[in-house]
């Protein structure tokens, strides 16, 4: 509940929230530091509860020692929280000069005025806190944090906004943003984010979210923006950057390349392919090709045009850039080949070709072998070939948490079930990706659920066997044939649920959204119904584009299976979404 709630308040809220606990971190300081012996019993009345007779014995100590500042910051912390703001004031008056001009003390008497509604008094009291330690950063901002945290927007405006004459331009950038939000000024808040993006670098991912935010609640502000950078230059990538992400391509393309260096077009490209707008990656990567002399832009221009030509669906394409990079280049030939023999496999279904180049770098560098997607790669070629020898000799000796898996995979598919489902659970042991680990679950679950029924399970590893050689046809046709020999309710939930992989490996979306859900309708009380939720979810927010229908779905999950593991993911996938 605490967490829920901190979020919802927000951060200028908490901001608040947290100098009002340095605040009392302070005073329960101030309480346990250790008194003059002579000062002690007048503590012991204190923690006693004995207050009236406490606050006598302070004052007479400090009538005779003013300097024992331990004993004053006591004496005045009381006051404040016995709320006897009069007394505290007057008290002060008599400190001496040295100790009236210590922060605490004077933060203390500020906010004795405020609380008594003397709010003039108390706004000089803290403005004369940045003239006792002669206008530094920390004391603006300090002073306007608090008048921010009090809700006195407009003087924390004030201080920042003076504080920022003397420390530069875009400093309090920060404390400004928070000020604005809170007076509702959008534009104001907008102009301290440009101003934050340029001053903190390590701010600039959360810089740029807070914008697009701002930018999706009022579309006005690009044009804001545009007005800026075309007197403001310094910000110029920023505002490509935005423009192109909220569809502006042509603004995006004014600033991005305002600057006609080629390193500055391969980012304009690369962002252009990012956010799907390939024509005008294209263009950019045909003109950095036709024009640049060296030869590692070139390089990357080719790789990147590579990708857009892939995902236009231009494979061949696709292909003769790489080519160019294998045969011409030298940085990113190794990368190249990879990526060249991820396009057999998947696009092209030359499985031998492809594996062949993996073959090829694993040789040349054996740490390969480590490095997932790699590996990822060339044993999905070698299942599409069906050659399990040679998938289980590259996953004999698992390391990788995903080479535990892949090593499982092959234990099934070889019927090696006992075998198979402790190197799954080793998998999961270690760390697997939370997508890989649900498969691995599932086929736990699947083995332990038809230890009973031998048959079955030979059927749905033959049925797995056909998916991964991308036999999807044949996979179905068995499935089909299953139904015949296998008519149990039970038996008729792994026959569905196995249809539904089938048809999502191969692309019919439709086909595998409706077999999971028939798989619930077959039987709500399977082990395999949340999980088949949770894929068609996926399927929905992924493929269709319809994060309604994935949001409901979740929740059903959430709400009718509360102690699965796809409970968790659900959670999980609706914060994202």
């Amino acid at each position: 509940m605490l967490v829920m709630l901190t979020k919802w308040m927000g951060k200028t809220m908490r901001i608040a929230i947290l100098i009002a606990a340095v605040v009392a971190l302070q005073q329960d300081a101030v309480s346990a530091q250790p008194l003059n012996p002579d000062a002690e019993h007048a503590g012991q009345l204190e923690r006693e509860g004995k207050i009236e007779k406490a606050l006598v014995e302070y004052k007479l100590y400090l009538a005779e020692h003013p300097q024992d500042v331990p004993v004053a910051r006591r004496f005045l912390g009381l006051l404040y929280r016995e709320k006897r703001y009069d007394e505290l004031i007057k008290a002060y008056g008599v400190l001496p000069s040295d100790l009236q001009d210590q922060r605490d003390f004077t933060a203390l008497v500020g906010r004795a005025y405020l609380n008594l509604g003397q709010k003039d008094d108390g706004i000089e009291v803290f403005f004369s806190i940045i003239a006792n330690e002669n206008g530094s950063l920390n004391s603006y901002r300090y002073v306007g944090n608090t008048f921010l945290s009090l809700g006195y927007i407009d003087e924390a405006k004030e201080v920042f906004g003076k504080g920022r004459k003397q420390w530069g331009k875009r400093s309090f950038s920060r404390e400004l943003y928070h000020c604005f939000m809170r007076a509702q000024d959008r534009k104001g808040a907008f102009r301290e984010l440009l101003h934050l993006y340029l001053a903190e670098k390590v701010s600039k991912e959360w810089v740029k979210r807070e914008l697009n935010t701002l930018i999706g609640k009022d579309e006005t502000l690009l044009h804001y923006l545009e007005s800026i950078v075309r007197n403001e230059s310094e910000y110029g990538t920023l505002a490509g950057e935005l423009f192109l992400e909220h569809g502006e391509i042509e603004l995006a393309k004014e600033f991005l390349l305002h600057v006609l260096d080629t390193e500055s077009l391969l980012a304009f490209a690369a962002l252009c392919i990012e956010k799907g707008y390939l024509p005008e990656a294209e263009e950019v990567l045909r003109r950095i090709v036709d024009e640049c002399e060296n030869t590692f832009i070139e390089e990357q221009a080719h790789m990147l045009l590579a990708r857009a030509h892939r995902e236009t669906g231009r494979i061949e394409d696709a292909l003769k850039a790489l080519d160019f990079v294998i045969k011409e280049g030298r940085a990113f030939r190794d990368s190249a080949m990879v990526k060249k023999a991820e396009v057999l496999l998947y696009d092209k279904n030359m499985y031998e070709e492809s594996t062949a180049l993996l073959e090829h770098l694993l040789e040349k560098n054996k740490t390969l072998a480590q490095r997932d997607w790699f590996l990822t790669l060339i044993f999905v070629g070698y299942l599409r070939m069906g050659d399990l020898a040679r998938a289980e000799s590259l996953v004999s000796a698992p390391i990788t948490p995903l080479s535990f898996f892949f090593s499982g995979e092959v234990l099934f598919l070889n019927g090696s079930y006992e075998a198979s489902h402790d190197r799954y659970k080793s998998a999961v042991a270690r760390g697997l990706d939370r997508d890989f680990a649900n498969d691995a679950l599932g086929r736990i679950m699947l083995m332990e659920s038809l230890k009973s029924r031998p048959a079955l399970l030979s059927l749905v590893k033959d049925i797995e066997m056909a998916i991964t050689q991308a036999l999807y046809e044949q996979a179905i046709e068995l499935i089909h044939g299953g139904f015949d020999d296998f008519g149990e309710k039970e038996e008729r939930v792994v026959l569905l649920y196995s249809k539904a992989r089938a048809h999502a490996h191969q692309g019919s979306v439709n086909e595998a959204i409706s077999s999971y859900l028939n798989v619930v309708d077959e039987s709500s009380q399977s082990a395999f119904a949340p999980k088949a939720l949770y894929h068609a979810a996926v399927l929905y927010r992924d493929e269709i584009g319809d994060a309604t229908m994935a949001s409901e779905l979740l929740r059903r999950i959430i709400f009718d299976y509360p102690e699965s593991i796809e409970a968790e993911l659900s959670r999980r996938e609706l914060q994202v979404l």
